[in-house]
């Protein structure tokens, strides 16, 4: 059922407010190092957080600079 729930949140968006991809581009880079860092990066930036689980895109972008920087197994825990 929690499948079900993934694909209906990621059709719909996110339900908080959306900063946009020019935000979360913006801090991109620091919530990837929050993440290598072993911080909590989805508590530190809940906006970014927020914006990846509706735009594919970013959050595409979110899972390569995680595996640019090393910590793709990192992304494969987070995502989703």
């Amino acid at each position: 059922m929690s499948g079900s729930r993934d694909i209906l949140r990621r059709v719909l968006g996110p339900t908080g407010s959306d900063p946009g991809c020019d935000h979360t581009g913006e801090l991109l880079d620091q919530f990837v190092e929050a993440e290598l860092a072993g911080r909590p990066a989805r508590e530190m930036f809940p906006d970014v957080a927020t914006h990846q689980e509706g735009c594919p895109d970013c959050r595409e972008d979110h899972l390569a600079l995680l595996d640019l920087a090393g910590g793709a197994d990192i992304g494969e825990r987070s995502d989703g």
